[in-house]
């Protein structure tokens, strides 16, 4: 496995965070989408600038979309904004 930005192998890595998912039989998007939620507030945690994660094999679900899920929503913070004033630029926004 090779870290794709750097062009070096995973395993010259100095940290790895691993979760459990339980029997492959019990494996579902959701286990898969809170696991990976997890591994990633632990690496924001640990001040990590970089996360690979690998999918399960042999798994007939949507490892892909459950894992850009899990990342997306352990990343989302709500801040209610209640003065212009303090952030005249207002939110920034993907799309058009």
């Amino acid at each position: 496995l090779l870290n794709a930005a750097r062009r070096r192998p995973l395993a010259n890595l100095k940290r790895w965070i691993t979760v459990g998912l339980g029997t492959r039989e019990e494996l579902d998007d959701e286990r898969l989408r809170v696991a990976v939620a997890v591994a990633y507030k632990r690496a924001v945690e640990t001040g990590c600038s970089e996360l690979c994660v690998e999918l399960p094999h042999h798994y007939d679900g949507h490892p892909t979309r459950a894992t850009v899920e899990g990342i997306l929503f352990a990343a989302y913070r709500y801040s209610l904004r209640r003065d212009a004033a303090e952030d005249p630029a207002g939110h920034q926004c993907w799309g058009p």
